[in-house]
């Protein structure tokens, strides 16, 4: 091995870009790298609980007294529209609103900035890791390398006329792609940010080329997506897939054993309640039982009698007993649940969810179904399709059995030790 890293990471506060971030971290601590996270202090414990070191900045107590963050970020996402039945066109809006022009999150990323210029400067890292939608100046205007990791469906950083816009859940057979280039001019606007760059500025930094909000000078981007589901992306030595982020072969499976369901309703789904309530009482007239993961909202409706389930379930330990998840579409669960060889049925709420709704569907790995036009029908025929798809399962199994035995997250890590090693690299 190279002489050992000192890495900072930083990933936008939620539990799933940090268990994304997992798959590389993890890796890079025991090829004896040292492994820092900057984290808000209600992050803390948890990080440390996985072996990393963790840097607080001024800013990071600053919402220590927030309690339920899972109730809180489920409300506004009701709230804002983000969550609900308006198509993805519409929902731009919403995403520009909330994510990357509103006042909160302006401030939300300058103060990211103080705390961050603050790490750099006392841990003088030797390459940074960043899952952001916000890039620090700090960062920039720095001579340190750093690698942008995508926890998301692909599709979100890669602008490519051959390919549907991301957060579109359009399809890839180009069936309506005169609707492509009107999204993806709307969807580039998040790229920019006149209100970002005048916050910069007033903190000493010039502004970034074009007012834009990332500049693409990272030395390697990785991501984790199936090569059965991945895209005809450019590929080049500044990107890399190591298709999974978790393979979860040491899950602990004990206290799992005596549930044995048959299907597992993943978690945040009960955003909208009213969206849970109908998909629940679907599956009451099935004969399969279910396990469901209640998420946040937990106490706000009942699961009938075919059906057990609890706040936050271990989906990892779980993956192993069921048959066939239904789930939102996530990036970290679509991977977690493909490496288990688990047939899904994706009800897609928001953002990358319906990339990878769709390209589940349009691959043959699974079944898109809108959440909010469900009918008991086609719930029924599509699980009943994928239960008895006895090719399909066998072609799930080659594909887990194929990521198991890869060693792509071990590749990756060497690619970055020779990277810094010998200076190979340069900024975009």
């Amino acid at each position: 091995m190279s002489q050992p890293l000192t890495i900072l990471v930083y990933c936008l506060e939620s539990v799933g870009r940090y268990n994304a971030s997992f798959g590389l971290t993890t890796k890079l601590l025991k090829r004896g790298h040292r492994v820092i996270y900057l984290v808000p202090i209600h992050y803390k414990e948890k990080l440390q609980s996985h072996g990393f070191e963790v840097f607080v900045g001024p800013n990071g107590g600053k919402f220590e007294v927030e309690k339920n963050l899972g109730e809180t970020f489920s409300k506004m996402l009701l709230e804002t529209g983000i969550v609900g039945p308006d198509n993805t066109t519409k929902k731009l809006d919403y995403y520009q609103k909330v994510f990357f022009d509103g006042d909160d999150a302006i401030q939300k990323t300058i103060d990211v900035e103080i705390d961050f210029k603050c790490a750099m400067n006392e841990l003088k890292p030797d390459l940074v890791i960043g899952d952001l939608f916000f890039l620090p100046p700090s960062l920039y205007f720095s001579n340190t390398p750093w690698i942008q990791y995508i926890s998301t469906n692909p599709l979100i950083e890669i602008h490519d006329d051959e390919l549907p816009p991301g957060t579109s859940g359009f399809p890839c057979d180009k069936s309506n792609q005169h609707e492509w280039a009107e999204f993806e001019r709307k969807f580039k606007q998040f790229s920019y940010s006149k209100k970002y760059n005048d916050e910069i500025e007033k903190l000493g930094y010039q502004r970034f080329p074009n007012d834009q909000v990332k500049p693409q000078t990272q030395i390697l981007s990785v991501y984790a997506f199936p090569d059965e589901l991945n895209y005809p992306l450019v590929r080049n030595n500044d990107w890399y897939n190591i298709e999974v982020f978790v393979k979860n072969e040491s899950a602990d499976t004990n206290d799992i054993l005596k549930i044995m369901p048959k299907e597992f309703i993943d978690d945040t789904l009960d955003v909208d309640i009213d969206v849970m309530k109908r998909l629940t009482g679907i599956l009451a007239n099935t004969n399969h039982k279910y396990i469901v993961s209640k998420g946040p909202r937990h106490e706000e409706f009942d699961l009938p009698r075919n059906m057990w389930g609890d706040r936050y379930l271990p989906q990892i330990p779980i993956l192993k007993f069921v048959d066939l998840v239904i789930t939102h579409g996530g990036n970290n669960s679509l991977t977690e649940i493909f490496v288990q060889a688990k047939p899904m049925i994706a009800l897609p709420m928001f953002w990358d969810q319906y990339d990878n709704a769709q390209r589940l569907h349009e691959t043959g790995y699974g079944i898109r179904l809108d959440p909010y036009n469900l009918t008991q029908d086609e719930m029924i025929s599509s699980l009943d399709k994928l239960l008895n798809d006895e090719q399909l399962k066998l072609k799930l199994k080659t594909a887990a059995n194929r990521i198991l035995q890869s060693n792509a997250d071990e590749i990756v890590c060497e690619k970055i030790e020779n990277l810094m090693a010998n200076n190979n690299y340069s900024k975009n």
